[in-house]
């Protein structure tokens, strides 16, 4: 049954827009990142090249830039329901909205997908560009971007509730945005908030500013952070969409 609504809203997503968003994102954090990343290479000390490629590169793609470009996916999605006042429709039909809103989320997360393996992508050839031998500590970053997946899913259902409440695109993109400056604040302030702030999640699951891989404890506490984040606002979500 579950599968039904994720193939029905796959079908209803505009799919090559979404992924074109996602990858004008990319390409705006790459520039930044590798252009300062190669103005300051010289300085570097030998053997920390590549973490500090990452970290440039990952830094304002996670902090800056990867909640708006979530916020624009779900309102993308969820957007046209409102639109096309569709939400009395299903209603009326019997139609689960826990199962369309699984199936929204389900479509977004597949969407961040093909952005994350060019992530990875522009990381390796910066590698090469830069001269910076490629071994198994390649693998380390592929498992960073998996956990900055996991980091992806509360986030998708914080976007779909703030596009919910406010059924408006604008104001959707635009608290996002805060929220990411918000993140980029506490950095100055304390580093360790950003474990329990949601907007800085993808920016800690990357390790772009410690660049050190989780301890368990760590890794644990981000998980369980990620599962009640994601918890509380997919059932807010589909509360608010009951009342619509």
């Amino acid at each position: 049954m579950m599968l039904h609504y994720i193939k029905s809203e796959w079908k209803k997503a505009s799919k090559i827009q979404a992924v074109f968003i996602t990858f004008i994102f990319l390409a705006i954090s790459s520039f930044i990142g590798l252009g300062i990343y190669f103005a300051n290479r010289e300085v570097l000390e030998d053997g920390t090249q590549s973490l500090v490629l990452w970290g440039q590169l990952t830094f304002y793609y996670s902090q800056v830039l990867f909640a708006p470009m979530v916020a624009i996916l779900t309102a993308i999605i969820m957007m046209p329901e409102f639109e096309r006042n569709t939400l009395s429709m299903l209603k009326a039909n019997n139609i689960s909205i826990s199962g369309m809103l699984k199936g929204k989320f389900f479509v977004v997360f597949a969407l961040l997908i093909p952005v994350q393996v060019m992530l990875f992508v522009v990381y390796v050839s910066g590698m090469a560009t830069a001269h910076i031998q490629i071994d198994h500590s390649v693998f380390v970053n592929v498992r960073w971007l998996l956990i900055s997946m996991v980091a992806s899913i509360p986030l998708i259902f914080i976007q779909y509730y703030i596009c919910v409440k406010t059924r408006s695109f604008g104001q959707a993109v635009g608290i996002s945005s805060l929220g990411a400056m918000g993140g980029f604040v506490i950095l100055f302030i304390n580093q360790n908030i950003g474990y329990i702030y949601p907007y800085s999640l993808p920016m800690i699951a990357l390790r772009s500013r410690k660049l050190v891989d989780f301890s368990p404890l760590e890794f644990v506490f981000f998980i369980f952070v990620c599962l009640i984040y994601a918890m509380t606002f997919y059932h807010l979500t589909k509360k608010e969409l009951m009342r619509k």
